[in-house]
């Protein structure tokens, strides 16, 4: 079908355009767009092996925005790691309660600082930054 087709497309990568609003109704893929990439088009629908899903939600953006050393895994580069068990990965959020958090992460690593440790958040950790087109920050 056309989401097969969309998904499978070389040109597709995968990222959320929802903004964030802490006290306000917000998208529930705000919270979960990997984790529902990773259940359900890659676990039961298979419309993405494992493989392209990680390249598509990270490798992929890194090269297409050219964000140097972020989007792999190697020495020098930026630690910006999510470690998951590929069979219990699942969105939680609806609309009803979109800050729902994704089951199945374990351990999330931004920019070398762990925030997510055996599955509970590190709270007031925030060690995110704003990324430029072309540049290394």
């Amino acid at each position: 079908g056309l989401e097969a087709e969309f998904l499978e497309h070389p040109c597709y990568m995968m990222g959320s355009d929802g903004i964030f609003f802490a006290d306000g109704q917000i998208h529930p893929r705000q919270y979960g767009s990997a984790a529902r990439i990773l259940s359900h088009y890659v676990r039961k629908k298979r419309i993405l092996s494992l493989e392209e899903a990680i390249y598509k939600l990270s490798g992929f953006a890194a090269t297409r925005f050219k964000l140097r050393n972020r989007g792999v895994l190697r020495r020098g580069a930026y630690a910006d790691i999510v470690v998951f068990d590929a069979d219990a990965i699942n969105d939680r959020a609806t609309f009803d309660h979109p800050h729902r958090l994704a089951v199945g992460v374990e351990h999330v690593v931004v920019n070398g600082t762990p925030i997510v440790v055996a599955g509970a958040q590190i709270p007031g950790v925030t060690p995110g930054r704003y990324l430029r087109f072309n540049r290394e920050s």
